[in-house]
């Protein structure tokens, strides 16, 4: 005789002979979910794109964030990890990247994105502003000293 079961891994109702019933724990309608089920993989957010997806329990526990891909990987990193001056994000700079996604267009390669308090680590939307690149020098120009011999003084 036959009965239904639900698969352990992917919720399929399947066929078994009653006798299965009583010698084994879990049943699976393919290899894959039973591959599946006994890997222990959880259902996980990526740390960056909010992606969900599979992780064994072991990375889990060995790593201190989870990442779907190397790119958000890279890009997690990059954004919050490093704290360079000029840390990038696929590939751009994220006070630029900042900016386009705000103004919803690409700047143009004579566009310079300014920190208007010089912290080039607040990348708060309030505190940069687009600028041609010669307007961008004059400011952090004036800025400088000048040396007797007239050169600026680095600062």
């Amino acid at each position: 005789m036959k009965l239904k079961i639900q698969c352990d891994w992917c919720g399929n109702v399947i066929m078994h002979r009653m006798s299965h019933k009583n010698r084994n724990k879990h049943f699976f309608c393919c290899k894959e979910c039973s591959y599946q089920f006994k890997s222990k993989k959880v259902l996980v957010k990526c740390d960056w794109c909010e992606k969900e997806f599979l992780k064994k329990e072991s990375d889990i526990k060995r790593t201190k964030h989870d990442f779907c891909s190397h790119k958000c990987s890279v890009d997690f990193y990059r954004w919050t990890g490093l704290n360079e001056k000029n840390a990038k994000v696929d590939g751009k700079e994220i006070h630029r990247k900042i900016v386009e996604e705000a103004t919803g267009r690409e700047l143009l390669p004579n566009e310079e994105v300014h920190h208007i308090d010089f912290n080039h680590h607040n990348n708060n939307l309030d505190n940069l502003e687009v600028l041609s690149k010669s307007k961008h020098a004059k400011i952090h120009a004036a800025r400088k000293g000048r040396g007797k011999d007239g050169r600026f003084i680095k600062t």
